[in-house]
């Protein structure tokens, strides 16, 4: 009981420690899955951008080489190019040229040169050598850049190619992110907020990112290093509300221009819920199954001590009180013990060692019960069970009555069976008194041989067993059998009939089948004897029944038809009709004779 107890407990433990473990370990890569999905948002939204800038800075170069095929000296000429540009059609707010020494030849229209962030020495300065900050330089408002190519002929630098471009950055930034559940911002590399889409409203002094909400000590300052040096990262915080947030940032090829992407952590939870309710059903569902099998080891235990304990009291009571067999096999010891109280009422005990092993069963068992007293405690001693057995025991009745033997098997906690305990009841004048009802039912009652219904079944079951054995098969009737009832009487007929019989069971052996079929008509079956010995019989029988009337006031003859088949029968109902057959030849050919009819002759 205590061990089931503790193993229960252990089993809740276990179950329990892995349900929770099972959570925290789906909650930890649910958020990990996230913060990369994050991770790659802020990638697509840098990528859009990039390949937007990249895509007007080429189209810029195509304008400067064609440019460049033409004159550039001639600012008539060039004024007159530029004019045809389509500039809406192609995204540019406006397209310059500008001399060398900083004279715009053309304005496209919008009256803005790219100098609000450099003068225009430096700006030219960055132009002709071809760097990366004259090619992209940033201006007001937020997201209009300006694209610089020097225009280089025969060698010479004869002017510069200016592009006015908006990047409608807030158009990138509303991509779907995560459903709805998300924002992004653009920030410079102080933390400084430059756009934004879908965040919480901030008030005009709130422009960083401590302006978000809280963190932990030391985390904000870390971002804005990382925004520094142009360093990817993540971090958490906790918005105005107290809600947890995911935010990741990565830097853009723009100098001074950062992407983050920030998510609510209830959505990571939401994801976690809808993957791990499967689970965490099936854990439940676990747990209650677990909790009600220990219920039923528990009970199932507690009955096994006391059923057991119920069982010895039971078992010693019996043997105390009564005169039936009582006894007790152990298997993992194969021994047996057994007690009876005796006819003068004194208590005799036995006990063996290896019962089945050695067969010492052989010794309280009869020979014709050996079998099934062997393997009925057999399979007892196997798997839990009841079952009964008839048997012949020795060493009470000395094998000649017939006890009823009771087995009940007893088993452990684990399902072996530790007892075998059984009781013998004698029960010998109940199968005296149903075996004799068998023996009347299959009687003639007149003559004591079979009758009809029994013959058949005896004649079927050796076919059976031995079909393709030698038989015979005689059916034998009465000639003129009325006339002797009619003439003497019943009385005298019945007695004929009793006297027949008897002759048949004096001539044919206690292995052949011999009956009465009905009326005046006798059937004998024999199987195993040759042609040659069923006609010698059946001439004894003839001569034997003649020399039996010799005093009798009438003589009583019969007709014997003869179906002999030296590969056995496959079937009884054609064995009697040929038989039959056979009889009626010799009957409509004077009678009181026989005449064989070999199977082979038979349709």
């Amino acid at each position: 009981m205590r061990k089931a107890l503790r193993v229960a407990a252990a089993l809740y433990i276990a179950v329990i420690a892995a349900s929770v473990a099972l959570f925290f370990g789906m909650r930890s890569q649910t958020e990990k899955y996230l913060v990369n999905e994050l991770c790659q948002i802020a990638d697509t939204f840098k990528n859009v951008a990039e390949t937007q800038m990249e895509n007007k800075f080429q189209k810029l170069k195509i304008i400067a080489d064609g440019i460049v095929l033409q004159n550039p000296d001639d600012e008539k000429e060039i004024r007159a190019n530029l004019s045809q540009i389509n500039v809406n059609s192609d995204g540019f707010i406006e397209i310059d040229f500008i001399m060398p020494d900083g004279e715009i030849v053309t304005d496209g229209g919008a009256g803005k040169t790219p100098t609000e962030d450099f003068s225009k020495e430096e700006y030219f300065q960055q132009v002709l050598h071809g760097t990366k900050a004259a090619l992209r330089i940033k201006e007001d408002p937020l997201g209009v850049f300006s694209f610089a190519v020097p225009v280089v002929k025969n060698g010479s630098v004869v002017g510069v190619l200016s592009g006015t471009y908006d990047m409608a950055l807030d158009n990138i930034l509303s991509l779907p992110l995560l459903q709805g559940a998300g924002y992004a911002d653009i920030m410079d590399n102080a933390g400084g907020f430059l756009v934004r889409h879908n965040g919480p409203e901030l008030s005009g002094s709130e422009k960083t990112i401590e302006d978000l909400g809280t963190a932990d000590s030391g985390v904000f300052e870390q971002v804005k290093q990382n925004l520094a040096g142009r360093k990817s990262g993540t971090y958490t915080f906790k918005d105005k509300s107290g809600n947890k947030m995911f935010a990741v940032y990565t830097p853009s090829e723009f100098d001074g221009w950062n992407i983050q992407c920030v998510l609510s952590a209830s959505y990571a939870y939401e994801r976690l819920s809808s993957v791990t309710r499967g689970p965490l059903l099936f854990f439940e569902a676990t747990l209650f199954l677990l909790f009600a099998l220990t219920l039923i080891m528990i009970w199932r235990t507690y009955n096994d001590h006391h059923g057991r304990g119920v069982q010895k009291e039971r078992y010693l009571i019996l043997e105390e009180t009564a005169h039936d067999l009582l006894f007790k096999y152990t298997p993992q010891t194969d021994s047996f013990d057994y007690s009876y109280l005796s006819t003068d009422g004194q208590m005799v005990k036995g006990h063996y060692d290896f019962y089945l092993t050695e067969r010492k069963f052989i010794e309280m068992i009869h020979s014709a019960s050996c079998t099934v007293w062997e393997k009925t405690l057999t399979m007892a001693a196997a798997r839990p069970m009841r079952t009964t057995v008839e048997f012949l025991p020795k060493n009470i009745s000395n094998g000649c009555e017939w006890y009823l033997g009771t087995f009940q098997s007893v088993a452990d906690e684990s399902g072996q069976v530790i007892n075998v305990f059984g009781r013998g009841e004698n029960i010998h004048p109940i199968v005296e008194t149903r075996n004799n009802a068998i023996c009347q039912a299959a009687m003639d009652k007149m003559t004591g041989i079979s009758n009809k219904s029994a013959v058949e079944e005896k004649i079927a079951q050796l076919l059976n067993s031995r079909g393709d054995t030698c038989c015979a098969l005689l059916m034998i009737d009465l000639d003129d059998f009325k006339a002797i009832n009619d003439r003497f009487g019943h009385i005298s007929g019945d007695r004929a009939l009793k006297n027949f019989a008897r002759l048949l069971q004096r001539v044919f052996s206690a292995e052949d089948v011999i009956g009465r079929f009905g009326g005046d008509e006798f059937v004998v079956f024999m199987q195993n004897i040759s042609r040659e010995n069923v006609w010698k019989r059946v001439e004894q029988f003839r001569r034997l029944l003649a020399e039996q009337q010799k005093d009798s006031v009438f003589v009583m003859t019969c007709s014997i038809g003869i179906l002999y088949s030296e590969k056995g029968m496959d079937s009884l109902e054609a064995l009697l009709r040929s038989a039959d057959d056979a009889m009626y030849h010799i009957k409509k050919n004077g009678k009181n004779g026989y005449y064989f009819l070999d199977a082979s002759q038979c349709s």
